[in-house]
């Protein structure tokens, strides 16, 4: 799985936002982005057992 947009890209776009320089359309593309790329899910960490 590839990693999004990095946290420093997308804390420049949502600066440029605040700012008046990014529309809404950009911030959403933005934190869109930032989660991971397409793939299966690395499966390393361990499982928990859920409450019932």
């Amino acid at each position: 799985m590839t990693s999004g947009l990095p946290n420093k890209d997308k804390g420049r776009v949502r600066q440029a936002f605040a700012a008046g320089e990014a529309d809404r359309a950009e911030l959403l593309r933005a934190e869109s982005a930032s989660y991971h790329g397409p793939g299966p899910a690395p499966s390393s960490a361990p499982r928990t057992p859920t409450s019932c």
